[in-house]
């Protein structure tokens, strides 16, 4: 259950990142042309966006897989009080302990920041095509 949260998590953050290199390739496409220009192959370009994107992918799932990390490492410890949401129900009906204590997992963690490299990546050839298609003289003539 918690793996298929974790990837609709990464695809919904993959569509943020489309969209940012979308527009890296907008408001790069004279550089774009100017690289074609000058003998850059398409599939030199491709590569570029790509590995452009994986270092984005990479510093965005470390960050996270961290920050995830010493979140649920503080409440593995401290716990989250749910006690003032129960506190007009008899305690006799709790099926829970009104404290939840999270569990941290390493191996979980490993998961989460190899799965948002691999999808990160893999999303990022969308643009990178995009890129890769365009003309030299269409991308020069471009404000």
């Amino acid at each position: 259950m918690y793996n298929s949260i974790y990837v609709f998590i990464i695809i919904l953050a993959c569509f943020v990142l489309v969209n940012t290199l979308i527009m890296i390739v907008n408001e790069r496409t004279r550089e774009i042309g100017m690289m074609s220009a000058l003998g850059l192959k398409s599939r030199e370009i491709l590569y570029l966006f790509t590995i452009e994107g994986a270092i984005i992918g990479i510093l965005g799932s470390a960050l996270g897989a961290v920050m995830g990390g010493i979140i649920t490492r503080v409440f593995s410890v401290v716990g989250i009080d749910y006690s003032a949401a129960f506190e007009g129900v008899d305690s006799t009906v709790w099926l829970m302990s009104p404290i939840y204590y999270t569990v941290f997992s390493l191996e979980n963690l490993v998961f989460c920041f190899v799965l948002g490299v691999v999808i990160v990546t893999i999303a990022c050839i969308i643009p990178a095509r995009k890129a890769a298609k365009l003309e030299p003289t269409e991308a020069l003539r471009q404000i």
